[in-house]
Formats: structure tokens, sequence, C-alpha cells
């Protein structure tokens, strides 16, 4: 049961997910092999993902020889605008597709079918990790999906595979794709190559997930080139018959002869000599690099030249404005002086400050007056997560992105890269439906306003518009699109005939085009000779030149009003970041010739029988596993508990019940949990009785045990709010519970006239109303330890009484408020801080009682933690035993300063443990649960304490703390720490401790 359970936890099942619009109409088409279920919007696409699926599963049998003996579920969303998928086999075989094609620099972006290669990547999944024999499979047999073998193994080797069938099955995919080969070629040009331990797991360094995909790949094929296709077959079926995870090496030596470890020393010598001929290719055709200007890596897109007119007083000429998400920093449009920073000087970097927060990245523009327009991800009828365009004044900035100035110019309308025309008239963008995107025009009133948007260009279905921009006489518009085959084109759109004309048409990837300020001159970026580079196209004779020769990549270019600097994102082994060039076109290259080296793309899919009807939420929604857990019951025997649950795969349903046999009980005890998760609010309801053994009952003067039985039902509803920014949800519940008791008075001795009173034991009808409220506006960080900004609210009361039908009363309430503060002298340093505080009161006599003390040290261990995900709360009182004060209310508070040490992100090759980082805490706690806290008592600067109170304690001490990474993908934080107390209950002389918590 021990592998059952950690295959279920590795295998993250799917959970319900709120489709939250009653509006949509969902249907179901059934294949042979498929079920497609998305909204009836959405048909066209889901015709041709049915059709496409088919012929992909023919394709894709033979080499895997696998074919799933249930159908597999395919849910179709388009809720957000990005491009994604995933797939799983548990507990049954589902693939998710977002509709929306990849963005304009996304690592998705070289496809010639988005549809064909995404559900290509996913349908491999399948096919690998639903592939079970042996003993998993009489597991299985019994237990339903449980265990699957091929799913507990490194992502590398997951996504590796799957990459690979993408890339082999289509024109394009990421084996061919050349900003893929920018991310590995930078390692090996930096010596930054990733390690065998750091691909197994979730290692820090850039490009963080994507290191499974990239060097996984890379690795596959490799081996793949080796020893041909037909390992992978072999690998999969040996490893679907091992019930003992991990042991992947065996797997690969007993067919090749070899470990993994050993295969990629050999994989890293062939890509490094492979690195360095490319190196010399370019290096022989003479550098043509700039000057590196920011130095943050991670995620720095979009330099645009501030104009004149919105130009800083303070400033030069060259200032520039970008989007940078460095996982820090708050992200958004950040603003650059190039002038601030001396040529002369080495290594000084000029200052970077927030114009506009902003969710994603996208291209800016400004108005001739100098408002500056930028695109941000918003929340779109509390359900939909859009894009749409703001406005921020001349003048102003918007740091905080609450600004009142701060103006929303579209709702809802999925735009992104605004341009404003010369004169301010007009402005293009392009707008994303159901997976196609088309370019915009709009009228712009004086004040701003956006109306009358009108699509002036799209293509064919699924096809693409990326990035538009004006010419200075704002007669044509420059864009990017992607069309079917794979062709990523720079193409000019006439404003007045709406005709639509090419730049270039060929399998190259071209990018982001931007104007010289005269409009003779297009520039942009194209990967045609391997690596993506900056190119000037003179429209006069139609002559194309290659501006930059780069080692590492040129992407985004932009040019200055006066013609004269080039700004671009190039690439280092740490992320994107900005480099300057002075354009001189005496340097240019001849432009080579446009790849011809990939093979034709798959013809359309054939016609398959498919059925519709509209969709049936118990198709997917029983239960299609069920898990055993064994424990000590509260009648001193083992008990047994079987689980099942459901969601179906559109999210409309959830539940989960189980069934708890404890022989020394009376009778077993049921649990039911529902949720309906369709409307605006999601609805839930709870049933349940318990048996407890209970000693409260004094008859004769004496305690005598009975059985305590209740009844119970509890329903709620709650509603989220998700704003640009932060984050409110708000929540109702009422609940009865009927509880009786069988009373032993006829085994118990004779009355005794003259005893102590009697004690019944609870009995009758008891209900409750509860409501919560949080907010939270915490922003996360890749490098401090926990979050660095922000504060959180959660309140809870829980309300009983006579008026709501209940016999006894109950009266409590619950806050806790938790901040995060930059520390400015130390660098990723943060003061974190948590309050909180309850009462309860009442007649009910089991109303909830507050504990207050330390970690639990003995009952929660790290095996708990590992194989059922239990671990020691954050919230404590360090340096006293677990549960060293108890009453009706509590008071607690937490301060914490904490700090990074180290960042190892090293393992030992393939062992499923792994050292991500080492982060200090010391800290001091504060607190205690009483009943009365006795105000006579308090005293403020007394006894060494600021507040002197005898049901108030206090601690300090100091953690080391450890990110861990167990089973290669998931994060555990140990903490090896020391607190000492200074109340007389504490500790005495303090505790060590070495425990998985997680933090505040």
């Amino acid at each position: 049961m021990v592998l059952v359970g950690l295959a279920v936890w590795l295998a993250g099942g799917p959970r319900a997910r709120a489709a939250n619009d009653p509006d949509l109409d969902w249907w179901t088409i059934e294949t042979a092999h498929f079920r497609i279920h998305y909204e009836k919007g959405l048909e066209p696409a889901a015709e041709r993902i049915a059709r496409l699926s088919e012929d992909i599963h023919n394709r894709l049998i033979g080499p895997f020889g696998y074919v799933p003996d249930q159908k597999t579920e395919v849910a179709i969303t388009d809720n957000v605008d990005s491009a994604n998928g995933s797939a799983t086999a548990i507990p049954f075989n589902t693939v998710r597709l977002f509709i929306t094609a990849p963005g304009d620099l996304s690592t998705l972006s070289d496809y010639d079918d988005w549809y064909l290669g995404l559900m290509t990547h996913e349908y491999t999944h399948i096919l690998h990790v639903d592939n079970v024999s042996g003993l998993p499979s009489i597991v299985n047999a019994v237990l339903g999906k449980t265990l699957v073998p091929n799913q507990v193994q490194p992502r590398w080797l997951i996504e590796g595979i799957a990459v690979v069938a993408e890339s082999r099955y289509t024109s394009s995919g990421r084996i061919r794709s050349t900003l893929f080969d920018t991310y590995i070629r930078a390692d090996f040009v930096d010596d930054r190559v990733a390690t065998l331990d750091q691909i197994s797991s979730n290692a820090r360094r850039w490009p963080m997930g994507n290191l499974w995909y990239l060097y996984g790949s890379r690795f596959v094929q490799w081996i793949t080139d080796v020893y041909g296709l037909d390992i992978w077959r072999a690998v999969i079926a040996d490893y679907s018959s091992n019930p003992i995870p991990f042991g992947i090496n065996r797997t690969i030596r007993r067919q090749t002869g070899k470990t993994y470890a050993e295969l990629y020393d050999g994989f890293i010598d062939h890509h490094r000599r492979r690195y360095q001929r490319q190196m010399r290719a370019v290096k022989k055709r003479g550098l043509r690099e700039g000057r590196r200007v920011t130095f943050h890596g991670r995620e720095v897109y979009y330099p645009q030249f501030v104009p004149k007119t919105a130009r800083r007083d303070d400033g030069g000429r060259y200032q520039l404005v970008y989007y940078r998400d460095d996982q820090n920093e708050r992200p958004g449009i950040y603003h650059l002086d190039l002038t601030r920073r001396p040529d002369d000087t080495p290594g000084e970097v000029p200052d970077e400050t927030l114009w506009a927060r902003a969710n994603g990245e996208g291209p800016v523009s400004f108005t001739p007056e100098g408002h500056m327009l930028f695109s941000s991800t918003v929340p779109y009828r509390r359900i939909y997560r859009r894009q749409d365009l703001f406005e921020i004044p001349k003048g102003e900035t918007a740091p905080r992105g609450m600004e009142s100035y701060r103006k929303r110019r579209t709702e809802g309308l999925r735009a992104t890269a605004p341009a404003v025309s010369p004169n301010g008239h007009l402005i293009a963008f392009t707008r994303n439906v159901r997976g196609t995107t088309s370019l915009v025009l709009a009228k712009r009133a004086d004040d701003g306003k956006i109306t009358e948007p009108k699509i002036v260009y799209r293509g064919r279905d699924y096809d693409q518009v990326y990035t538009p921009v004006f010419s200075p006489d704002g007669r044509t518009i420059a864009v990017s699109t992607w069309s079917a085959g794979g062709f990523r084109d720079i193409r000019l759109f006439d404003v007045a005939s709406g005709k639509m004309s090419n730049v270039t048409y060929d399998r190259a990837l071209d990018q982001n085009p931007t104007w010289s300020p005269s409009g003779k001159i297009l520039y942009f970026a194209s990967d045609r000779t391997g690596i993506s580079n900056i190119y000037a196209y003179r429209l006069k004779d139609r002559a194309l030149k290659q501006v930059t020769n780069t080692r590492l990549g040129a992407f985004q270019p932009a040019v200055s009003d006066d013609g004269k600097v080039l700004a671009y994102v190039g690439y280092t082994s740490y992320g994107f970041d900005l480099w300057t060039l002075k354009l001189d076109p005496k340097r240019y290259l001849d432009a080579l010739p446009p790849p011809n080296d990939r093979p034709a793309p798959q013809p359309e899919p054939p016609a398959t029988k498919m059925e519709k009807r509209p969709y049936n939420a118990f198709t997917t929604l029983r239960p299609y596993s069920y898990f055993l857990d064994t424990a000590q019951g509260n009648f001193g025997t083992q008990t047994v508990t079987i689980t099942a649950e459901g969601a179906d795969i559109a999210g409309h349903h959830a539940f989960a019940a189980s069934l708890l046999a404890d022989p020394g009980a009376p009778l077993p005890m049921l649990t039911f949990d529902y949720r309906y998760l369709r409307l605006p609010f999601d609805l839930s309801l709870r049933l349940s009785n318990r048996v407890l053994p209970r000693q409260d009952f004094r008859f004769s003067d004496q305690r005598l045990e009975y059985n305590e039985r209740s009844y119970g039902m509890r329903t709620g509803l709650s509603y989220t709010h998700l704003g640009e920014f932060n984050q409110q949800s708000i929540g109702f519940s009422y609940g009865a519970t009927i509880t009786d008791a069988e009373l032993p008075i006829r085994n118990s001795a004779p009355f005794d006239p003259y005893a102590s009173l009697t004690i019944t034991p609870l009995e009758g009808l008891v209900t409750s109303a509860r409501v919560s409220y949080s907010f939270s506006n915490v922003e996360g960080s890749f490098d401090t330890a926990g979050a660095p900004r922000g504060i959180s609210v959660a309140l809870s009361a829980e309300l009983g009484d006579e008026a709501l039908g209940s016999q006894d009363s109950i009266y409590s309430l619950n806050g806790t408020l938790t901040g995060y503060i930059e520390i400015p002298w130390g660098k990723w340093h943060t003061l974190a801080v948590r309050t909180a505080g309850g009462l309860s009161k009442g007649t009910f006599t089991q109303r909830g009682t507050f504990f207050v003390g330390g970690y639990n040290l003995d009952n929660v261990s790290f095996l708990d933690m590992l194989l059922d995900g239990s671990f020691n709360g954050s919230f404590v009182l360090r340096g006293y035993d677990p549960g060293s004060y108890r009453g009706s209310s509590f008071i607690l508070q937490n301060l914490e300063y904490r700090f990074p040490i180290a960042f190892p992100d090293r393992g030992l090759l393939t062992v499923p443990l792994f050292l991500r980082r080492l982060d200090a805490n010391l800290f001091m706690d504060y607190g205690g649960a009483f009943d009365d806290i006795g105000f006579d008592q308090i005293g403020f600067f007394r006894r060494g304490a600021i507040i002197d109170a005898p049901t108030l304690h206090s601690s300090a001490g100091a953690e080391l703390w450890a990110g861990l990474t167990a089973a290669h993908s998931v994060n555990i934080q140990m903490r090896l720490g020391y607190a000492y107390g200074f109340s007389p209950e504490a500790i005495p002389g303090g505790r060590g401790y070495f425990i998985a918590s997680s933090a505040f």
C-alpha cells in the first residue's frame, strides 16, 4: 500500500476544475478511441482535434507497441490566453488542451499545426504512462488504476520522449526549434551545462521546468540516434511491470548495457563538439554583437525606445521601456535610461524603475501626446483570464497597478500588442478568438477611449497575427504572422486598401518587425541561419541584410528615433536580457537563404466516424479507483479506510466517499463530500456519521465509558473574486449534527443516593452557521525564502443558537493577518510577520478548544510527510511541547527574519533526492491559549518582556531550512532548528528538532 499511495501522490490525478460559467453548453464527440468534451462554441476545433487524435493514435501505437484498453477523455477549454496542455493516466486516461495557440516568443512557437503537435505530445504521455503490466496491473485490477510505474520517473524522461514524438511526427516541434536550441547552446557556450541530477529534479536554475523538456528531448533524441527508436518501446514495457519505483538505470542498462549516467556523459560530449563547430562558423563570418545593458536574466522582452514626448525630463535621448519579470522584483514595464551608463565604465548598470505593473509580457506603444499603452492579463467575468489594453497618462507611473489614472481601455476583448498610429486617431492590436488571432483596427478618441474595433485581417482558422506596428507615415502596418504549414513570416498590411502582402514566406521564424525612422527599412528577427539574428529589409529594392551575428541569439529589435541605435533582446544561460548596438550599414552581412531542410507537413487527417451528443458528466464522474489506508483506531483496534473519489472531466462535479471499518466500533463510519462547480459560486455538501468512545458520563461517582454516535450534515457555498493583482474569497455554510449516547447504566454499580451530581453526555441537535472571508495580494519570488511582499487576511465566525434550531450555543471567532516585508540591506532578505487570535464561547461542551504549543515531533515524521503529505504546521509556539496550552481563546504571533544562504541545486545523478536551496530563519514566537487572559495581571516592559502576562509565553531560536525535492518532483522543506522558551512550562534547556514543514 505504500507503493500504491506513493504512485497516486506522484501521479497527481485530475482534480475538479470549476467550469464556473453556467452559460456554456457542453457537448461530447466520441470516436473509436477518444471522447472529446468541449463547449459548443469550440465545435469546429473539437471536430478537427477528433480527426487528428484518431490519426495520431494510428501513427503512434506501432512505435510504442501499446493500445490503451479504455478511451482517452479529452477536454478542450478556452479560459485563458495562453497555450498549454496536460495528460495523466490517473484515475483514467485524460488529456486537457487549451485552445489558444503559442505566443510570440514561446518555446512552443515552432509548430506546423498547433493541435497536431500538442495532441501528439499529450497522447504520447498516455501511451507511455498508461502502459502497466506485471504486479502493478494485478494491483490495478483489484483497486482500479492506482499504480502506474511509468509516471514515477524523472520528468526529463517522460517529457523527453513526448517532445521527440511531437518533432518526429510533425515537421516542427521543439527538437527543431532554434529557440530551444538557443537555450541549450547558451549552457555549453557559458560552460553551465545542466547536470543529470538537475534535470532529474525540480532545479532552481534557468530555465527551471523547461530543463525537463530541453535536456530531456535532446538526451532522448541522442539515445534514439545511437540505439534506434525501438529502444523506448522496450524501456517502457520493461519499467511498466516494476512495482518498486526509481529503478530507471536498471531498465536502461538491460537494453543498452549502460546506465543513464554513462549515457549522459556521451550525450554531453557529443553536443559540446557540435556547438564548438557552430561557434567556429559564427565567428568565421565575424561577430556582430551589441553591449549588454541589463543583467537580470530569466524574462526580459519587447524593448521600445521612448519617444521625445514621453521621455522623462531628467533623462537623456536614449530611454527604453521593456517588460521584465526576473521572478524576484514585481513584474511589469520597466524604464531604463541608456545615457546614464558611461561607455568607459565596465560593469556599471543603469538605473531601472518600474513604470507600470502588468501581468504577462507584451509590447508597448506611445501616443503622440506621450501616453503609454500596454496589455495585461486580467480576470473577466470572474471566470476567465483575458488580455486587455491599459493606458497610463504622460508623466505618470503605475508601479502598484492600483492607481486611479491607470485606465483599462478594453473589457474582455482578448487584446494585446497595441500600436497607436502616428496621428493618434487609430490603434491596431491583435485579438485572440477561439484559437485564431486577428489584426484589429479601432478608433481612438481624444480622451483615450477605444471605439469601433474591427477585424481588418483574419487568416484561415487557427492562423495567428503578432506584434503590429505602424509605419512612420501611418499608411502601413507591419506584422508577423503564422500560417498553416509552419510559416512564420513578416507581412505588410495596407491601411487604406486592407490588402496584405508578403515580405518573407519561408520556414524560417521571422518575428517582431519594427520600422526605421524614415520608414524605408524594416528590421525584424529571423532564425534563418539556425541562430536568431536581427535583419534589415530595404523596401525600395527588397534587399535583405543581416545586422547582428550573435552566438546566442538576438530577438525583438527596436530602433531609436534618430536611426543610430538598435536595442534587442539577447540571451545567456541565465535567460533573456537587453543589448544595444550602434547601427552601421557598412558592417551588415549578406543575408543567407532561408532553410529548406524540413520535411513536408503532415497531410490533413482523414475523415473519421464520430458521434456528437450533449455532455454527460457521469461518463467520467464515477470512481475509477479505490484507496486503502490503515491506522490505529479509537477503540484500540486497527482500522481500515476505503476511499473513492471522482470528478468529471469538465469540472462540473466532484465527490469523495470513505468508509472506515473499525472492528472495535459498533458500526462502520461513512463520510461523503460533494461539490457542484458550474455556478459563479461553488456548492458543497458533506454527510457523515461517527462513533467515538467517551468517558464524560459520571454516574454514582463513576466515570463510565460509552459510545457516542453522531450524524452530521453541512452544506455551504463559496465565492472567489479574482482581481488583477489580488484575490478575495467568501464562504458560508450551515451544518447540523444529531448526537446520541449508548449509556451503560444497566451494567453499572447500584445507584448511590449520596453520590456527586450525575453528568449526562451530550445528546440532541446542534446546528451552526459559519462565514469566512479571505484576502491576499501576496507576491511570489524565486530566490527569497517564502514570499517577499504583500499581506493576507483570513477571518471566520461560527454561530450556533436556538434561533438556528440548536439546543446548545456556539460563538466562535478566528482571524489571521500575515505580512511580508522586503529588507533593503540584504539581497533577498525578508521579514515575515503573522498574527492570529480566536475565541470560542457557548454552552456546547464540545465546541472548539484551541491548543498552542510546539512542533509535534512524535506523531508527524518524515515518512508520514512522504507517504501522505502530513507535515508540521508553521504556526506554532516553538520551544514548548505540542498543545502545552489550551483554552477557549488564543493569541499567537510569529516574527521571522529569513535570508538565503546558498543555492546548491545538486543531487546525486538520478537518485530521487535533490537539494535545491539552504535558507536561514531567525524567529520569535509569542502567544498562548487560555480561558481568561487576566487583563489585571498584564504589565508592559516588565520582567524583561514588552508585554508581560501569565497567559502569554515567548520563545526564540534559529532554523536552517533545506529545500529538497523527493521522488523527482515533490518539493519538501526540512527544518533543522533550535528553540528556547522563556516560560516555566517551556522545555528545559530548549529543544532541537529536524522536521518537515512549510513557511507561512
